[in-house]
């Protein structure tokens, strides 16, 4: 089973810091220049349809106009035409998106805190107990941890991506109750 300890780690780590992305490039007269998320409380915000993220934007900025988008990109989209001052997603994706576009940066200071976590059918133990395993050794033998150093860089710079060498024959087969893959 998962514990409440690895969650926390794991919610500190995804963070869903629902961070948002404020501009600070160009002069235009309707452009809001957003450093802490006091200077959010009336901006023009994008947050995802139906997000934690935008129930927490309405509830933290009532004086903010809060738009929903599907995508993250349209988000983008919109905040580089000029439609809104700022983004608020996860962190992973905010990290990605202020990486291609540099007129835009990811705020220090979070938003909010959300664990993240892995849903699987009530009764399939089976397979809890194998994915309880797998995050258990990617604990252990430093995997996990590597994997945030190189996917997770705040400083922006690219990721470091690991030269592996695929096999050329074979297979890989799953079993899972029910049936197999």
């Amino acid at each position: 089973m998962i514990s409440i300890a690895y969650t926390k780690r794991v919610s500190l780590f995804w963070l869903i810091l629902l961070t948002v992305i404020a501009i600070f490039s160009g002069c235009k007269k309707n452009e809001m220049v957003i450093a802490s998320l006091e200077d959010a409380k009336n901006a023009r915000i994008g947050a995802m349809t139906g997000s934690t993220g935008e129930a927490i934007v309405i509830n933290r900025f009532p004086d903010a106009h809060v738009k929903s988008f599907d995508d993250v990109m349209d988000a983008v989209a919109a905040m580089k035409s000029g439609q809104l001052d700022a983004i608020v997603t996860a962190y992973p994706a905010a990290l990605q998106v202020s990486k291609k576009n540099p007129e835009f940066r990811v705020l220090p200071e979070p938003l909010d805190h959300e664990a993240t976590a892995i849903a699987l059918r009530k009764g399939n133990d089976e397979f809890l107990t194998t994915l309880n395993r797998i995050i258990a050794e990617l604990k252990s033998d430093g995997t996990l941890e590597s994997m945030k150093k190189r996917w997770f860089k705040p400083d922006l710079t690219p990721y470091e991506e690991l030269d592996l060498t695929l096999p050329t024959t074979g297979g890989v087969s799953f079993t899972m109750s029910g049936g197999s893959l």
